[in-house]
């Protein structure tokens, strides 16, 4: 899979689901920023109740793309390929959560286990009826 793609995490859950094993055009050495989307909506809410036409970055955790897939080889036995592990896509993308963090300081987010399996579920619960697989 192209790692430029928007889907990328779509992709892997679909391949997870499925039993695939995914393959990866380069070494996923590079960082992403990952929010679960009850957090995304909620955080939301709150800066509505208590900014006024504020522009800033949402997120939560920033991982790096090879970690969070090692995380579903662990917890999920995900299956992946790397064919060229020279290749690097994409520069580190780390938004700057400050502004988001003084509005949100007593938030807790979701543990990133606890967000994964919620996430998985949906797919699990939706993915017949409203999606389908990306190949």
């Amino acid at each position: 899979m192209r790692i430029d793609s928007q889907l990328i995490i779509n992709k892997i859950i679909f391949d997870l689901l499925d039993k695939k094993k995914s393959r990866f055009d380069s070494n996923l050495n590079f960082v992403r920023n990952y929010i679960y989307v009850e957090d995304l909506v909620s955080i939301i809410y709150i800066l509505l109740d208590n900014t006024d036409n504020l522009i800033l970055n949402i997120g939560n955790k920033n991982f790096k793309l090879i970690n969070l897939i090692n995380k579903l080889k662990r917890s999920h036995n995900f299956k992946y390929t790397l064919t060229n592990k020279n290749v690097e896509f994409r520069k580190d993308y780390k938004p700057d959560l400050k502004l988001m963090q003084h509005y949100i300081e007593n938030f807790k987010f979701h543990s990133f286990n606890k967000a994964l399996n919620l996430t998985l579920d949906w797919y699990k619960n939706f993915k017949s009826k409203s999606f389908k697989s990306i190949n």
